[in-house]
């Protein structure tokens, strides 16, 4: 599949349009910025977020109001990890639907 066709057909409505990609590496969230400039899709560009997995976790916990303090961060991986084995995450989706 094209990704960079597929973050271009990401539904954004609205004066100010927002997607968020996930990607595994800036290297990958920079190829597909390349890619949607070639191929004439650039546009896409505009509201795009590119985020990694450990950024994307950290964003859910502090929205979801986890207590993070400085320091922690050798400890955060591990803290993400018990989080999701437990599904308090599918809770809190359940409760926002």
């Amino acid at each position: 599949a094209d990704l960079a066709g597929l973050v271009a057909a990401l539904p954004a409505a609205g004066a100010l349009p927002v997607r968020t990609v996930l990607v595994p590496t800036e290297r990958h969230a920079h190829a597909l910025r390349r890619s949607l400039v070639a191929s004439g899709s650039a546009h896409a560009l505009a509201g795009t977020r590119f985020v990694g997995a450990a950024t994307l976790a950290l964003e859910v916990l502090r929205e979801a109001g986890s207590d993070l303090r400085p320091g922690e961060e050798g400890l955060r991986p591990a803290r993400i990890l018990a989080l999701l084995e437990e599904g308090d995450w599918k809770r809190g989706a359940e409760a926002g639907s």
